[in-house]
């Protein structure tokens, strides 16, 4: 994953596995028992179920738009009602499979990704074949939401913004793989790695606005290296470090450091609790992220929720279930 390029004022307002309401008082999630539940993101608390509903896109302040699988690997596009979930617009047609032997046949595809590029929703897709562990092939879908419609022409995913930083910066590696720019608010940020001459070995969170230079909002000291690992999210306005730090007699202790983009603001710092499975996202003064459970037995898929800590303290505020399995599966 990598931290989503698009233009420059998107609407998207993800949070794990849906979307969040433009004011951020509402979520749009996958419901433990099937279908779609909007929920009251300052207590988890059920507004509305909508059965037939698999995924959640795009939430506007009076609707929502989602995919309902119709059989065969097909889904239609709906725009639902935010107060009660009723539909108020769909496709007469459907989205087909991506790939034609997808539908019925023997494999399943999945959306794995979704960015706002100009007037249209690209959706990353992957598919596989039943037993197979590597995606048989990958594409974009472009998909008009004010007509409901797949855009004709080829999608092809936004390229990620020029590198903000001087010559003398890296940009800073997760898991050897550098993270691409990204843009938020209008503006390019991007994590840098600063090694001497240049300074004290740093990492550095770049922002820049209508033109160079870019300047550093956040300085994070390196301490021994695998001990600051920056992780991508699909929410482009959070920064998220798994931090070890040494305590007293206790040796490494992970934390998850939560920051703001593009100003670097502080958020909260989390204990990296087992089962606590990021990426994290924020909505207004909240953050969510997933958690697995404990197996009940060896064949049993383990409990997932999504849980919420308060911004700032980091207080846990509330927990609920999410399906066994991610929504993003649709064939």
């Amino acid at each position: 994953m990598t931290q989503p390029t698009a233009t420059p004022f998107s609407p998207l307002r993800p949070v794990p596995e849906g979307v969040a309401s433009p004011d951020g008082r509402w979520l749009y999630l996958p419901a433990a028992s099937g279908g779609l539940d909007a929920v009251a993101a300052a207590s988890g608390e059920l507004r509305w179920h909508r059965a037939e509903a698999a995924l959640a896109l795009l939430a506007e302040d009076a609707q929502v738009l989602v995919l309902e699988p119709t059989g065969q690997g097909q889904l239609r596009p709906c725009w639902l009602d935010a107060a009660d979930g009723a539909a108020r617009a769909q496709r007469s047609g459907v989205l087909p499979p991506p790939l034609p032997h997808l539908a019925g046949g023997p494999g399943a595809w999945a959306i794995t990704d979704s960015v706002w590029h100009g007037d249209r929703l690209l959706l990353a897709w992957s598919a596989r074949a039943f037993g197979g562990q590597a995606p048989v092939a990958r594409g974009v879908l472009a998909l008009d939401p004010a007509h409901l419609a797949q855009a004709a022409e080829d999608a092809r995913w936004p390229p990620p913004p020029a590198w903000p930083g001087s010559a003398d910066l890296q940009p800073f590696a997760e898991g050897g793989t550098p993270l691409p720019p990204w843009t938020v608010q209008g503006d390019v940020v991007a994590l840098a790695l600063r090694e001497p001459p240049a300074g004290e070995r740093a990492l550095l969170l770049l922002r820049r606005g209508d033109g160079p230079p870019a300047t550093a909002v956040l300085v994070e000291p390196l301490p021994p290296p695998g001990c600051l690992q920056p992780l991508a999210s699909p929410d482009p306005g959070l920064v998220t470090l798994l931090h070890s730090a040494d305590r007293a007699g206790d040796g490494p202790v992970p934390v998850w450091r939560l920051f703001a983009a593009p100003d670097g603001t502080p958020l909260a710092t989390l204990a990296a609790e087992d089962g606590l499975l990021p990426p994290f996202c924020r909505c207004g003064e909240r953050l969510l992220a997933r958690r697995l459970g404990a197996l009940a037995h060896k064949r049993a898929s383990p409990p997932r929720q999504l849980c919420a800590w308060q911004v700032g303290d980091g207080r846990p505020l509330w927990q609920r279930p999410l399906p066994p399995h991610s929504p993003q599966r649709l064939g």
